[in-house]
């Protein structure tokens, strides 16, 4: 976990190219879209630990959150049962 912490605040805070898919994008979170796995990761930990240690996770991620939704816009292709993160883009 503080690892896809670590990966996901380095994204976000890094040039936008980093954001950005590839055009040979393969599709596959885990090998093109490592920022949106390692959010995954976070989300899928917040939701498996107890209330206080998921909230705790929860406001450590917040500010990367706020600087990838502002970096971001949404994509009105995505389903809206994906993750908030999964339904954003970088132009």
């Amino acid at each position: 976990m503080a690892r896809a912490f670590t990966f996901w605040k380095r994204m976000v805070q890094g040039p936008t190219r980093f954001l950005r898919f590839r055009e040979d994008d393969c599709g596959v979170k885990e090998c093109c879209r490592g920022h949106l796995a390692a959010r995954d990761l976070l989300e899928d930990a917040a939701l498996r630990l107890p209330a206080r240690a998921a909230r705790e996770l929860r406001e450590a991620v917040r500010p990367y959150d706020e600087i990838f939704e502002s970096r971001s816009i949404a994509d009105p292709g995505m389903p809206v049962s994906a993750f908030w993160w999964n339904r954003r883009f970088v132009p």
